[in-house]
């Protein structure tokens, strides 16, 4: 029916307790229901040793307590809640439980407790779950349960790279809340959040990283100042060793080139370390240093050869008062620190005494240009003479000489004609405004006592508004100020925007497309944040099925048909099926089938004999008939054939001409043959038998088209037109010799079956060959 916290919150129970017990008719009995529940807690809380409570208050000390309070609800039979949390570990310090029935509708004994999570634990929030009487929502005596508020669990941004010199800048926000907070730099409070381990890595996120010693970098070359003069970054210059003679004791010269010369200078050798630069910012981080020449810094390492030493060039007169030339040479010399052997260079005497200069050669010396401020002199002019001296070796000495001084420039006065132009103000600058004022062309210098100058204040920031975080309906939003101009943001002024209302998402959720069979659903509108359902969506009846007539498929003599169905243009599903239609199968007439035109298999077809003159008995019968119908021959006469008739040349190569499928004898082609003409029906199948070697002419100019050939003759044509394979058998005919013309074709035929000899043994070449006998041998060759 209530709780109470003795420390530090004795108000709270004496409230309580004087409001709901010393009225209504069940005064006495509650009561001493109460005390006796009082003195059994101090009976308890009196067996604690101190140690235990000492204990306690160290691991927390209670600083940050929150209180939770929730109102009463009759219709939910939800109690009013009123209590102190430890925001750090939990505990529960007092606590009032209010119940939602009115006083007479409460229990005398409650039996029924009902224990129930009345605020969650959230990040900054602590959480409470109270036990009470379910029927009339009184306290049940047992003690409510705290929960320490939860930690953000924060993710940090950086908007702004901190640079060498500058902090950055971002925001953090809670993975599990989605609060945020803004980071104005490594010393914002919202670090603080973060665990002790990791709080120096997200500092350093923020924090400006000064200049990048460790990983600074060269400058490759020389940096001059505006005017092209001051050197402001130098590049590395390696020291070096310089040539010397006599022991070391003297530096050869050199001139600008490099060349050993009496006229030149004397190097040092001194190098340089490069200036330094941060690879980040460009700043420098070491200044160049002139490193000394590698003569003095090794010194202490050098060794000289003493066999070796060096000397400048020199020249001497020989015994007939001739001139000879010596040329030098440089100390020979072994460095330890180098580890290396220097020296031994040759010193040219013609490249070492030639002059700097050439007699007659002119210069100018002293001249200055006039300023506005300051005269000049245009120099005077000076020119290199031959003097009278001469040394010993013949050679003249040299002088210089005035050709002409020069003449005093006066200054030039400014030339006050360039008007100062205004310098606008930005919101990192102030601006100048000039009136009336004017510079030298020449030196830039000010015009005195003429005009005003006024200094323009900065302008003012142009700020805008960037969003780092938007709102939600969850947790607010964050804003920064930003500066469109410049971009400098104002870390001290954020904007952290309020909490939104609900926000529907662009897609529905759970939309689904009705179908042919099956509903579908419009989808709900839910928060597109939290998923909170804004407006619940409808059902989409369904289609139904669209019909679409499906063809019917004529069955042919060889595949089944179908018959006209039906489907859905849809879904594909089948409305009505189609039956198969067996194959129709063929109808042959005549060789062939009447639907389909495929030829009967088993079709004989009847003999057409188109000759009167050839008898069935014929022993010459098939073979006059086939060649008939391959359009190997066309007979004499449209109905006699010639049978006894000798076979012509012309003929007997027309025959195989047209058997081999009258194939086209090439354009270029050449006739040899006088007695062929080219209208004459043979011309085409003489020339292809002479081209393929079946046959030759009589002569070189002459074919005998007409003349009779003999047996012989007629299977050496076949035997050349099938390609002259010889056979090992040979012949037997007494008529045919072995080295016979013919010898070999007859063997050929006789083997092969074309041709057979006669009854007394003889094969008769030399008789005339018949027509009936010249095609059964053809066909005997190609078609049996």
């Amino acid at each position: 029916m209530f709780g109470v916290g003795f420390l530090p919150y004795p108000s709270v129970f004496d409230k309580t307790f004087s409001t709901h017990y010393f009225n209504g008719g069940k005064q006495e009995k509650m009561k001493k229901r109460l005390l006796s529940m009082l003195m059994a807690v101090l009976m308890i809380a009196s067996l604690v040793p101190a140690t235990a409570l000492a204990a306690d208050a160290d691991a927390c000390n209670h600083a940050n307590v929150q209180t939770v309070s929730i109102e009463k609800n009759a219709a939910a039979k939800i109690p009013g809640v009123e209590a102190k949390v430890c925001a750090d570990c939990g505990e529960v310090f007092g606590y009032v439980i209010t119940p939602f029935a009115e006083l007479r509708d409460q229990c005398i004994v409650c039996k029924n407790p009902v224990t129930k999570e009345v605020q969650a634990a959230a990040c900054g929030q602590v959480g409470l779950t109270v036990t009470y009487c379910g029927t009339c929502g009184n306290d049940m005596g047992i003690a409510p349960k705290g929960v320490a508020a939860l930690k953000h669990d924060l993710v940090f941004t950086v908007v702004d790279k901190p640079t060498c010199t500058e902090d950055g800048w971002g925001y953090a926000q809670c993975k599990v809340c989605g609060e945020p907070f803004f980071v104005s730099g490594p010393d914002s409070e919202v670090i603080s959040l973060v665990k002790a381990e990791n709080k120096k890595a997200v500092a350093d996120m923020y924090t400006k990283t000064g200049h990048n010693e460790k990983a600074a970098v060269a400058v490759e070359k020389d940096v001059l100042d505006k005017d092209g003069e001051t050197v402001l970054r130098y590049a590395a210059v390696a020291p070096t060793h310089v040539a010397t003679v006599g022991y070391g004791e003297t530096v050869v010269p050199v001139d600008a080139k490099g060349n050993y010369s009496a006229y030149g200078e004397e190097p040092s050798g001194e190098g340089r370390t490069a200036t330094m630069v941060c690879p980040d910012c460009d700043a420098v981080v070491a200044d160049s240093i002139v490193l000394p020449g590698l003569n003095d810094a090794h010194s202490s390492a050098m060794q000289l050869e003493i066999k070796h030493p060096g000397y400048l060039p020199y020249a001497e007169l020989n015994k007939e008062g001739k001139l000879v030339k010596h040329d030098g040479v440089t100390d020979v010399f072994y460095c330890g620190a180098c580890n290396k052997t220097y020296g031994g260079e040759t010193i040219s005497y013609d490249q070492y005494f030639k002059p700097a200069y050439n007699f007659g050669e002119t210069k100018v010396e002293g001249a200055t240009a006039a300023t506005c401020i300051k005269g000049g002199y245009t120099g005077t002019t000076m020119i290199y003479m031959q003097g009278t001296d001469i040394d010993e070796f013949g050679n003249p000495n040299g002088y210089w000489d005035v050709v002409k001084y020069g003449e005093e420039i006066p200054a030039l006065d400014h030339d006050y004609s360039v008007k100062m132009a205004d310098v606008a103000p930005t919101c990192t600058k102030t601006g100048m405004k000039y009136v009336d004022m004017y510079k030298c062309s020449r030196c830039g210098e000010v015009q005195p006592d003429q005009g005003k100058s006024y200094v323009l204040p900065m302008a003012d920031h142009a700020w805008n508004l960037k969003v780092l975080v938007e709102a939600t309906c969850q947790h607010k939003g964050l804003t920064a100020i930003v500066c469109d101009n410049c971009g400098y943001v104002d870390r001290t002024k954020v904007v952290y925007t309020k909490v939104t209302s609900h926000v529907a998402a662009d897609a529905l959720k759970d939309a689904k497309e009705a179908t042919c069979t099956e509903a579908g659903y419009t989808g709900d509108s839910v928060c597109k944040w939290c998923g909170t359902l804004l407006e619940k969506g409808e059902e989409i009846a369904a289609k139904g099925h669209t019909p679409e007539e499906v063809a019917a498929v004529a069955a042919t003599c060889t595949e089944t048909g179908l018959t006209a169905g039906s489907k859905c243009s849809v879904c594909g599903e089948v409305l009505t099926a189609q039956e198969v239609v067996p194959a129709l199968g063929h109808d042959f007439k005549d060789g062939k089938c009447t639907r389909c035109g495929a030829a009967d298999p088993d079709y004989v077809a009847p003999v057409v004999n188109p000759f009167k003159d050839v008898e069935k008995t014929s022993p010459y019968y098939d073979a006059i008939i086939w060649a008939a119908k391959e359009k190997i021959t066309t007979g004499k006469t449209a109905d006699t054939f010639g049978i006894d008739e000798g076979c012509t040349r012309a003929q007997i190569v027309t025959f195989l001409y047209r058997a081999a499928g009258s194939p086209e004898v090439k354009a270029d082609t050449v006739n040899p043959f006088t007695d062929v003409s080219k209208d004459s029906v043979y011309y085409n199948a003489i020339l292809w038998a002479v081209e393929k070697g079946i046959t030759k002419g009589t002569t070189e100019t002459t074919f005998d088209p007409n003349a009779v050939c003999t047996r012989g003759q007629i299977v050496t044509f076949l035997f050349r037109a099938s390609g002259d394979e010889k056979v090992a058998t040979g012949t037997n005919f007494a008529d045919v010799a072995s080295g016979s013309y013919c010898a070999d074709a007859v063997a050929w035929a006789v083997a092969n079956k074309v041709a057979n000899g006669f009854a007394d043994g003889t094969f008769r070449p030399e008789a005339t060959c018949t027509r009936g006998q010249a095609v059964t041998f053809i066909y005997r060759a190609l078609a049996e």
